[in-house]
């Protein structure tokens, strides 16, 4: 028979066992992972403004590449996953100036290297453009014409004017510079479209401030939920699995007590006199009588 001091034992053992497993139960669930480390502190000071609690940051490898892995609070995870769409994060890579030297073959034709050239700058402008406050992502497209000539050694036609398309998507309650406001937004002032079409003809080559598209679209805003007069019910909020874990922790527990105490009961010396034995139990006959 387990002595005293391996029931204590046991116990202890068991409590500490299911501890963890409660404490594992609640732990953090992985909702984004992001390629540079900018980008995910970036994901994790916006999600902690907009009321994600504990998002924590981890270092890894997916298939040979180091990533960034954001984790959030179980309970939390959708929420998360929810701002995550609405911020358009982890966003895909804008092309810049370094996609410049990568050729799809070794002798890249003209055409290739204008659409090369025009793809860079694009991805080049929409970078700078997303980090101005307020600006959650931008897709900038720009067309270069090319020179043509109707015969060998004729003069070269007029290749026309070079154009771009710009679309800004802002935060809901960004406020845009040039544009009367119907209401009242508390969040940050974004360039109007005078300065947006000011900031692209700078940076490209023959390009007029007239020649350029700025269109503007708002991110999704989540309403915020109604409060509910009614008394919260506070084991809805608990996860199921931290409910199963604390029920089996209650069960083995109270198991192991009553064992405990029956062995306890049944090393205690006895009160009766020395020499003087208990009466035995009466022992049920086979005899029944009906």
């Amino acid at each position: 028979m387990m002595s005293l001091m391996q029931w204590r034992l046991s116990i202890v053992a068991v409590s500490i066992m299911l501890a963890c497993l409660m404490v594992g139960c609640n732990g953090d669930e992985t909702i984004a992972r992001a390629e540079t480390e900018k980008e995910a502190n970036e994901i994790q000071v916006k999600l902690i403004r907009r009321g994600v609690s504990d998002v924590k940051i981890r270092y890894g490898s997916l298939g040979g590449r180091n990533v960034w892995e954001i984790n959030v609070p179980r309970d939390q995870a959708n929420q998360g996953r929810q701002l995550l769409v609405d911020l358009d994060l982890p966003r895909t890579d804008q092309a810049g100036f370094e996609k410049m030297i990568e050729s799809s073959g070794l002798i890249p034709t003209k055409t290739d290297e204008r659409a090369r050239l025009m793809y860079a700058m694009a991805g080049e402008i929409a970078t700078t453009l997303e980090e101005i406050n307020g600006v959650i992502t931008a897709r900038v497209h720009i067309v270069l014409p090319e020179s043509k000539s109707s015969r060998l050694g004729a003069r070269k036609e007029d290749p026309g004017k070079p154009a771009a398309v710009v679309l800004i998507k802002h935060a809901a309650d960004a406020r845009i510079a040039d544009v009367e406001e119907t209401q009242v937004n508390s969040g940050p002032k974004i360039p109007g479209t005078t300065e947006f079409q000011m900031l692209v003809a700078k940076s490209v080559e023959g390009l007029s401030e007239a020649d350029v598209t700025v269109k503007y679209t708002t991110a999704a805003s989540r309403a915020k939920p109604a409060v509910s007069k009614k008394p919260k019910d506070v084991l809805a909020n608990i996860p199921l699995d931290l409910l199963i874990a604390a029920v089996i922790f209650a069960i083995s527990t109270a198991v192991l007590l009553y064992l405990y105490l029956k062995e306890r009961k049944r090393n205690q010396p006895s009160l009766l006199p020395e020499g003087l034995e208990p009466e035995p139990e009466p022992v049920p006959t086979s005899d029944t009588t009906w």
